[in-house]
């Protein structure tokens, strides 16, 4: 929360406040898994009366980082606190983490974004995040005067098997370089959502700008997850590999060695062969260490009534 406002191109509307939340979600495997967060996202009812999630900017993506993106609004001069701990506990209580990467305010007053680089000679870069038609609207920043450069960063899994550019629809995010004192960002903002070539293709949507630093903080901020994420399965795969070869060797290599075989197959305590009990010992720590996330998911699962792998598993 401690990161800059970003301000948005919006219709304005001095009541009523917008704001737009991106979080880190943990746990998620699948579809189902998906459509589970996005369900209580929309079911989710603050405990401020003046605020409410806009239903239809909700958006839950597994790749290439599992995200949820959401916008909501506060009414009139009531509670200004912010949503994020209370939709971070409701995704919590179906079994998912999530994690804030950041939060910025659609603003509708006269606000412009600023980065602390290239203040003094005017030169300033944004990142825009544009909700659909992001490509052609990279091709028409590039033509607006005033702006020095933009680069459409994008999924490729985004682009549709066709050369032709206005058929790609899919939002994506551009950084925008350009010179303060020849233009400001809400006339680049305005000439774009006004262009003819936009408008004839379903326009853009809504278009949220972030300083670059910010921006930044939250790409190293996915990154870091990502790592700590790799860490913690690689972790979980070498305790499970550690305990799970020696069984491997017990039940298919050593019963079939004299000496070795009748010592696993004489009898330990109640009645339990050796091999019976040494396979259970090694075993359960694969399943409820390296596995308790399965049966994580499938509480969860169950409780929400959207059965995932976990469920399966």
């Amino acid at each position: 929360l401690s990161e800059k406002i970003i301000a948005v191109a919006m219709i304005p509307n001095p009541n009523r406040k917008t704001f737009r939340m991106v979080f880190a979600l943990d746990g998620l495997t699948c579809s189902s898994c998906s459509q589970s967060v996005e369900e209580a996202t929309k079911t989710f009812k603050s405990s401020n009366p003046f605020a409410e999630v806009i239903e239809n900017s909700i958006v839950v993506s597994l790749f290439p980082e599992a995200r949820l993106e959401l916008e909501y609004f506060i009414t009139g001069t009531g509670d200004q606190t912010s949503l994020a701990d209370e939709i971070a506990a409701c995704i919590e209580e179906i079994g998912f983490g999530a994690e804030l990467l950041s939060e910025s305010e659609v603003e509708t007053g006269d606000m412009d974004v600023e980065n602390n680089q290239g203040q003094r000679n005017g030169i300033k870069s944004v990142i825009l995040q544009v909700d659909q038609n992001a490509i052609t609207a990279t091709q028409l920043l590039k033509e607006e005067d005033g702006v020095l450069d933009a680069l459409l960063v994008i999924d490729m899994s985004a682009r549709k098997n066709t050369q032709s550019v206005s058929t790609i629809t899919k939002g994506g995010e551009i950084k925008l370089t350009y010179d303060a004192h020849d233009v400001g960002i809400r006339t680049i903002l305005a000439s774009i959502q006004e262009a003819n070539e936009i408008i004839g293709i379903g326009g853009c949507g809504a278009i949220s700008v972030t300083d670059a630093e910010s921006y930044q903080n939250m790409i190293d901020r996915s990154e870091n997850r990502r790592q700590a994420e790799i860490q913690k399965y690689k972790r979980s795969f070498y305790i499970a590999a550690f305990f799970a070869i020696p069984v491997a060797f017990i039940s298919m290599v050593f019963v079939h060695v004299p000496n070795a075989k009748d010592f696993l197959h004489s009898k330990s305590i109640w009645n339990i062969t050796w091999e019976e009990l040494l396979t259970f010992l090694l075993t359960t720590p694969v399943q409820f260490y390296s596995g308790k996330r399965f049966y994580r998911e499938a509480y969860y699962s169950i409780k929400s009534r959207h059965l995932g792998m976990g469920f399966l598993i």
